[in-house]
């Protein structure tokens, strides 16, 4: 089923909305320190994500949901994501 527009959905109920890249830390902690978007409203953050972001293979796919990998796609898929962490962590450190 269809939920577009989330958000205009919120909004038509009364709750006060903002949309955000779900797999982005910064926005997430951003939204959330906004919270509440207006006093005497609930708060409602839609976050756009992409299922299994970091593990190419399987990146935005429906496998993602039930993937049983074997040893080296798993040591594969980890190595990927410490090389995604640690270049998150030499920007955070700049």
């Amino acid at each position: 089923m269809n939920m577009a527009p989330i958000t205009g959905k919120f909004d038509a109920f009364g709750w006060a909305t903002t949309e955000i890249d779900g797999n982005d830390m910064g926005q997430i902690l951003a939204a959330l320190d906004r919270v509440p978007l207006e006093p005497g409203r609930p708060t409602a953050v839609i976050a756009h994500t992409i299922k299994a972001k970091g593990i190419s293979p399987l990146e935005g796919t429906v496998d993602s949901h039930y993937w049983k990998p074997k040893a080296e796609e798993l040591a594969a898929a980890v190595r990927e994501l410490d090389a995604t962490v640690a270049a998150l962590e030499q920007e955070a450190a700049k």
